[in-house]
């Protein structure tokens, strides 16, 4: 455990290095909750509701999920992955005394921790500059659901993203994958729009699916919505975790005797 922790506080240590990428980062969640500001502002003229929402709540749904979705780091993880096999380098994870997936896991963390304090600040900033009523439950047992949750989509994403990166010793060029998983992710969980707007057959499918668990429900739940589908959640999610868990594993054991250490 302790060389685990250490992991985590080098890659925090490591990304104030980078403090440029943190600052725009920050510009970047500060843009999309503009974006929605004006374009929701435009929306509701003359409307006191849409689909249920007010215009205080629709804007909080999009700082909430914005801010959520910015601390998920795990997005790195099939680049470099993908990087690392590719120029031969991946060799290194093969041989520290740490488990690959565990490394990626750590680093994220790592990431996230530092990432935190500029979206946190990003969004706090944006509440006070243009002083609109930020709505969030009061429930502590939702409060403490949604944020459950939103443990369990970051630990599935990085489970994913990992797999994603395993897929470099199989296929020359997994952007292909990584381009779909993009589109698939944003629609999901509800980054383009509230989930809601959309009918009740495409959503019906969708909660089959862990993207929808990610973001979206744990935003719905703080701003007291949708509570009822919380027990569906731990179940779909566990299950989802639960098969990359045997799955990455297996997956590794077996692509890695593919792997030369020599490049493509």
């Amino acid at each position: 455990m302790k060389k685990y922790l250490e992991l985590i506080k080098i890659n925090v240590k490591t990304q104030l290095i980078w403090r440029t990428d943190a600052f725009f980062s920050m510009i970047g969640v500060c843009a999309k909750m503009l974006f929605a500001y004006l374009l929701w502002g435009i929306i509701f003229e003359g409307k006191e509701t849409v689909a249920g929402f007010s215009y205080s709540m629709m804007i909080s749904y999009y700082v909430l999920n914005s801010f959520f979705s910015s601390m998920d780091m795990s997005g790195s993880i099939s680049y470099e992955m993908d990087d690392k096999i590719r120029n031969g380098s991946f060799s290194k994870y093969m041989i520290i005394p740490v488990l690959p997936q565990a490394y990626f896991l750590c680093q994220t963390i790592g990431k996230a921790l530092f990432y935190v304090v500029f979206t946190f600040t990003a969004s706090f900033i944006w509440i006070f500059i243009f002083k609109f009523d930020f709505i969030i439950t009061a429930n502590a047992l939702h409060v403490v659901s949604a944020f459950t949750l939103l443990l369990l989509g970051y630990l599935f994403m990085q489970q994913f993203h990992y797999y994603l990166g395993l897929l470099t010793f199989k296929f020359k060029n997994i952007f292909l994958f990584l381009m779909i998983k993009d589109n698939i992710f944003s629609l999901i969980s509800g980054a383009v729009i509230p989930l809601v707007l959309l009918p009740h057959e495409v959503i019906s499918v969708f909660k089959f699916l862990p993207f929808y668990y990610i973001s979206y429900l744990p935003t719905m739940i703080l701003l007291g919505r949708n509570s009822e589908e919380v027990p569906q959640a731990f179940i779909t999610m566990l299950l989802w975790i639960l098969v990359l868990a045997v799955v990455n594993p297996a997956s590794y054991k077996y692509y890695r005797t593919k792997f030369e250490g020599a490049g493509i």
